[in-house]
């Protein structure tokens, strides 16, 4: 689930950038300007699309209206990707020890999620990749022993993935999880260590806390439930328009749809696995982001064993446990 958080927040970010009028209205007279006195003031590649919308829309008078409308029907230059997953689907190259089963359903059994999605204490795991493109595509996850304050009394357990590639842009993301006295877990947001560039500007480092968090499950859960959620969030963005922060609302489902019989890993074989579906989307002015079918696989006691999902094509497609420990306690295959 490290991925999902940087995915969308790149989403709120571009989004906001080609639909807010707010964004137009400043870009014209700026780039009129830089254009009078010859100065170059936009960079290439996305922003160029942004300059000549500008130049044209300032010179003829065009309402901010019509082109909003204009980009929202289809002609923004940033397609929406629609990664897929094939973990815990019948498939010969699936594991490292041969074809994963189909999910199963212990009948009439109910699970607590928090079981599956460990937040205890001296808790780490190592995930390596092995599947898909940047197959050395290697990290961890760690609970740290601070904790975050998120609002509202509520202090969220830090979550912190270091990539063993320290150049790669997910390292030192930390992720903010809560556990409320009835067992259900919201995600309530994450840390951003390093900027992100996106061509006309950046989202600098900061904490972004959902106002509102995403709920992913709770206690008394069975096969075939869905949990369905949105919330809301601010990212403080800088650009080349002015800065200011941007809210979107991302909206998940939560799908839980079975249990493996055995899932091969590098660490061993365990048994009595749940498969976890999760689809995530974030909407800004009507632009929208979508990442679906990220699987997850969780054995109860241990946490998640892996996960296959798309959202970054430099990284690998599935990634395993390899090595880890619980509370304290080494984590052996079972």
């Amino acid at each position: 689930m490290n991925r999902i958080s940087t995915s969308t927040l790149r989403a709120i970010a571009m989004a906001a950038l080609f639909l807010t009028p707010v964004v137009f209205s400043t870009l014209a007279p700026k780039i009129a300007s830089s254009r009078a006195e010859e100065k170059t003031l936009v960079p290439s590649g996305e922003a160029e699309v942004l300059y000549q919308f500008a130049i044209e829309w300032y010179s003829q008078g065009i309402d901010v209206a019509d082109l909003i409308e204009f980009l929202t029907n289809g002609l923004s230059p940033f397609p929406t990707p629609t990664p897929t997953s094939t973990l815990g689907v019948p498939t010969p190259t699936m594991t490292m020890g041969g074809p994963t089963p189909t999910p199963t359903e212990p009948a009439g059994n109910t699970f607590d999620f928090k079981d599956f999605f460990i937040l205890a204490q001296n808790s780490n795991w190592h995930y390596t990749g092995i599947r898909g493109t940047g197959t050395d595509d290697d990290f961890s996850w760690t609970v740290e022993s601070q904790m975050q304050d998120v609002g509202d009394g509520k202090m969220a357990t830090r979550i912190l993935t270091q990539t063993d590639d320290s150049s790669d842009e997910f390292n030192n993301h930390v992720d903010f999880w809560y556990a409320d006295p009835s067992g259900q877990i919201f995600y309530h947001g994450f840390f951003l260590p390093e900027p992100e560039n996106f061509g006309v500007g950046s989202i600098i480092s900061q904490d972004i806390i959902f106002a509102d968090p995403i709920l992913l499950g709770g206690d008394g859960m069975m096969v075939g439930d869905e949990v369905l959620d949105s919330g809301t969030g601010d990212v403080y963005i800088e650009s080349i328009f002015g800065d200011g922060f941007v809210t979107g609302e991302i909206t998940s489902t939560v799908r839980y749809t079975g249990f493996i019989t055995s899932l091969d890993t590098p660490l061993g074989t365990f048994t009595n696995v749940l498969r976890v579906v999760v689809d995530i989307s974030a909407e800004v002015s009507g632009q929208v982001y979508e990442i679906t079918n990220s699987t997850f696989l969780l054995k109860e006691g241990v946490g998640m064993i892996a996960q296959d999902q798309e959202p970054d094509p430099n990284d690998a497609q599935v990634q395993a446990i390899d090595m880890g420990q619980v509370g304290g306690v080494g984590i052996a295959a079972n």
